[in-house]
Order: C-alpha cells, then sequence, then structure tokens
C-alpha cells in the first residue's frame, strides 16, 4: 500500500512569519463504486505551511515548511494514520519527511487476503542545491506472527538519472510494544492564553533483541485565544529506546524530544508586535513503567505535561 502523495503545494507570503491551518474534520463519507465501495470512512485532515523572506547581504532568500497529518478510519476496522513534512532552504535543497501506519484488524481492506495485518512506512529525500536528490526508505509488515523489514535507498543525480538502488528484505523479531506519547498544557498571559495540544502520537518499537528502539516525526500544534488568537505548529522529533527489566517486569524507557521554530499565525489586539512563540525545550526523560500494556508515566515541565503509555500489542 502507497502513502499519500507529498503535499508541496505552498502559499505565497512576503517579508514577515506567516502560516495557513486547513482543518478538515470530514463525515462519514463512502468509497465509490468498486473494491471497498460498501465501506465508510471518518477523515481527518490538517495541513500547515509557512513561507519566510529575509534580506542577507544585500538580497532577499525564502525558506519554507510545511507539514501535513491525517488519520482514516474505517467502519470495518482499517486504520491509517500519515505525517509528511517538507522543509526547503533558501538555496533550494530540501528535506521530506514521511511517516504512516496502517492496520486491517479484520483482514477486509482492499489489500488484504482475509488475514488481519499492520505495516509501518517511513521514507526520507534529500535534495541539495544543484538537484541531486537521495532517498531512504523503511517499511515493516506484520502479518500471521512473522515481521518483514524492507530498506531501499536510491540515489539520483541532477538530471533525474538513477545512479543508486539498493534494497534489502530481512524477516525480523516482531515488536512486542509501542509508545504512546501524549503532550498538552495551558498557559495563561495578558495577551491571552495558549491551549497545547492535546496531540497524541504513537511511535512504533523495533525489537533489537535487548533493545526497543522507534523513532518518529511529526508536528505538535497549540491555539492561542484572548487578546491573541490564532494557531501555532512546532515540527517536532521523537527518538525512543527501550530496554526491558525482567527482574522488576518493568521497561526503562529513554526518549529524546527536539522541536525546531514553530509556524505560527497569531493576531494580537492592541499589542504593537505579533505574539511571538519560541521553540519548546524539551529535556530526555529517563524512566520506568511496567511492561503491562496501558502502564503509565507522566511529567509536567509547566506548563506541558508529558504522558508516556505503553502499547502491549
Amino acid at each position: 500500500m502507497k502513502t499519500l502523495t507529498r503535499k508541496v503545494g505552498l502559499l505565497s507570503v512576503a517579508l514577515l512569519l506567516a502560516s495557513v491551518l486547513i482543518l478538515t474534520i470530514g463525515a462519514p463519507r463512502q468509497a465509490s463504486a468498486g473494491c471497498g465501495s460498501d465501506v465508510t470512512w471518518s477523515i481527518w485532515n490538517v495541513l500547515d505551511s509557512r513561507q519566510t523572506s529575509d534580506t542577507q547581504n544585500g538580497r532577499t532568500v525564502d525558506t519554507q515548511d510545511t507539514s501535513s497529518r491525517s488519520e482514516h478510519h474505517s467502519d470495518n476496522g482499517q486504520d491509517w494514520n500519515d505525517t509528511q513534512t517538507n522543509h526547503v532552504n533558501p538555496d533550494g535543497s530540501s528535506h521530506d519527511h514521511e511517516e504512516s501506519s496502517y492496520s486491517d484488524s479484520e483482514g477486509k481492506g482492499c489489500s488484504s487476503d482475509g488475514i488481519p495485518w499492520k505495516f509501518t512506512d517511513k521514507s526520507d529525500v534529500d535534495k541539495d542545491s544543484k538537484g541531486n536528490r537521495k532517498e531512504h526508505s523503511e517499511s515493516i509488515e506484520e502479518k500471521n506472527g512473522k515481521c518483514f523489514k524492507w530498506v531501499r535507498d536510491r540515489e539520483w543525480d541532477s538530471k533525474g538519472k538513477l545512479i543508486k538502488d539498493v534494497k534489502s528484505t530481512t524477516e525480523i523479531p516482531c515488536s512486542k510494544y509501542n509508545l504512546q506519547v501524549t503532550f498538552n498544557g495551558t498557559f495563561s498571559s495578558a495577551a491571552g492564553t495558549m491551549v497545547f495540544g492535546p496531540n497524541t502520537v504513537v511511535v512504533h518499537l523495533e525489537d533489537k533483541g535487548k533493545l526497543y528502539e522507534g523513532k518518529f516525526e511529526s508536528v505538535f500544534d497549540g491555539r492561542v485565544t484572548g487578546r491573541c488568537n490564532g494557531s501555532i505548529t512546532w515540527p517536532v522529533k521523537i527518538d525512543v529506546t527501550g530496554t526491558k527489566y525482567e527482574e522488576k517486569k518493568e521497561l526503562i524507557f529513554s526518549v529524546k524530544t527536539t522541536t525546531d521554530k514553530p509556524m505560527t499565525r497569531v493576531d494580537c489586539q492592541g499589542f504593537n508586535l505579533n505574539f511571538q512563540a519560541g521553540v519548546l525545550t524539551v529535556p530526555p526523560h529517563l524512566f520506568r513503567i511496567a511492561e503491562e500494556g496501558g502502564a503509565t508515566y507522566s511529567v509536567t515541565e509547566d506548563p506541558i505535561t508529558w504522558t508516556y503509555t505503553l502499547v502491549q500489542k
């Protein structure tokens, strides 16, 4: 199954930081005639876009960021989550990241043969200022109690000619765990009230023998109400490492979260300057959690609370 086509359409915005937020909470809809025509889907999608212009050495340079998040849920047991981000530098070089997860719990999807299955998919594409391009992609599929990992690395020169294509397929241990991460909080000031999230993502963990490892790249968001009104989105990367502590029947996790400059659009009444949101500073979190599914650990760094929930497969 192929994930959504990357969204790289950009909104032109001059001089100052700006963004557009498109929120679609779809009423349940049926598929077109053909396979899946009797299936009803609920679809949620958010698209954020930012372009900035600056003057460096007497010339104008632009950078731009876009992100898209979507969730698809069917009435026959199919779930599909997809996140895409794109960053373009002033010299034209760029980085694209996409990751998605799909599960067919009843084996009724169009790509199924009646057997429940699931997969996770990640890809990174880097293009330099000359147009040379590199792509790294990984997919893990779980079915019938077995798991396979596909890895592919490709490179193209500036003229679009494929100069490298390396593929591998490996059977790997099926992981027993995932880690759910929730981000939320509230902060009030004279400018208004900022509500962080709530955002919840699931970091899929790969069984590496004595370690469980996983990474997730997406965006978290917030909204501002009061004298200032608008929305803010922080690009975020989450890096998880877990080890099993057999004697205590616990898992010991280290979670490192990094954020980047936010995409923001906030208008303030009675203020000369727009509301400014900075990079979120997140110290590494080290904690123990019981190995049964549903166990949680929370830490509050005012005004944000991070909650980690172990999901046992």
